[in-house]
């Protein structure tokens, strides 16, 4: 793991460089990380339930109760106590709630999912990205590319988080297991559509991606169906390979499916290389 040295910071979550310091996607890039070396390396449970118990809490808003932030940095966009909870979207909760599923992390996902169920299973993003909340602030840190805009904006509706959750709270959850047989239907829809419009890759080619695959390595290793198994076979049997020179691993994918995470985790563009933690399970499918 010698590769992701670089990209943890002083909170102990990834960042997209430290010379960047951009934590806008830390909460879904550490959680996944956590969740695929649970996977991978179950033995080292112990010393990784401290340090992801701990990073939960640098994740949790101290202002507000059982809501999340990207970053716990408060000089940046997405981390301010008051506010920051409000560009929390779905692409960064699916990663948060299998990250506390798979270390147990009943306590905190329970509060989440309660949380969650009161607002109708709406997220709190209704900030876009990159916004600082004054002019002043956006013109002195924000990117200079984009024009600011602070105005509310209807949040993501996240109906998906329910599959989920009952994974999350295995073995107590077993009672709920035909209710998975309905909520997998997302999946196998949600994938297909994805392989069915491959024309459109570089389109496709986003935190989607991998929390796709991420809900698919779930279902997998906790309470699988037959419509999961099927979904993942589809995903996996119809992903076309994209060219090798997109990506800037040393190493060759083996299927389409890794072959689009190595082109989405690619250094060049200052990602923590994720594909690496993906690829001993996706290459097995």
């Amino acid at each position: 793991m010698q590769r992701f040295k670089k990209y943890w910071d002083e909170w102990g979550l990834l960042v997209q460089s430290r010379a960047e310091r951009d934590g806008g996607d830390s909460c879904a890039r550490t959680c996944a990380f956590y969740f695929l070396l649970k996977i991978l390396k179950p033995s080292k449970a112990k010393e990784m339930d401290s340090k992801v118990s701990s990073m939960l809490d640098v994740l949790e808003s101290p202002a507000h109760a059982n809501h999340y932030l990207r970053h716990p940095d408060r000089t940046s966009w997405c981390g301010n106590p008051d506010y920051g909870h409000q560009y929390f979207s779905r692409d960064q909760a699916i990663p948060l709630v299998l990250c506390m599923g798979i270390y147990k992390q009943y306590r905190k996902l329970w509060g989440f999912t309660v949380a969650w169920l009161c607002r109708l299973m709406w997220m709190t993003n209704i900030r876009r990205n990159g916004m600082y909340p004054t002019k002043e602030l956006h013109h002195r840190f924000g990117a200079s590319n984009k024009h600011w805009n602070f105005k509310p904006k209807l949040p993501d509706f996240a109906p998906q988080l329910l599959g989920l959750i009952i994974r999350s709270f295995y073995p107590y959850s077993l009672p709920l297991y035909p209710v998975l047989l309905i909520t997998d239907l997302e999946l196998l829809v949600d994938g297909s559509l994805k392989v069915l419009f491959q024309s459109k890759m570089r389109k496709m080619l986003n935190g989607d991606q991998q929390n796709h695959v991420l809900c698919l390595i779930q279902a997998q290793y906790i309470m699988p169906t037959p419509v999961s198994a099927l979904a993942r076979w589809i995903y996996k049997r119809f992903s076309k390979k994209l060219s090798v020179t997109l990506g800037t691993s040393s190493y060759i994918p083996s299927n389409g499916v890794q072959s689009r995470l190595q082109w989405f985790f690619r250094e060049a563009k200052g990602d923590p290389p994720l594909d690496l933690v993906f690829k001993p399970i996706v290459e097995k499918w």
